[in-house]
């Protein structure tokens, strides 16, 4: 593994992190198949807090209020 992947490695957990790669500086040390595990991780919690924030939205809001919401989140993201 060549410092060139681990640059690669930690840029793509950077842009996971929505961080500058220098604020991750001590990440660095990690070897570049532990950043992946690391942005795979994040990823995969990223995901359940995706859904469980859809289960909420469709359990807890009112019928009309959730359809202008999920209306406006479609056409927004």
């Amino acid at each position: 593994m060549t410092p060139a992947d681990n640059n690669i490695a930690l840029q793509a957990l950077a842009r996971r992190l929505r961080r500058p790669v220098a604020s991750l500086a001590d990440f660095a040390e990690l070897s570049p198949r532990h950043l992946q595990q690391l942005n795979a991780l994040l990823e995969a919690a990223s995901q359940r807090e995706a859904k469980l924030l859809q289960h909420d939205l469709r359990h807890r809001l009112l019928l009309p209020l959730r359809w202008l919401l999920q209306r406006r989140l479609r056409h927004g993201a």
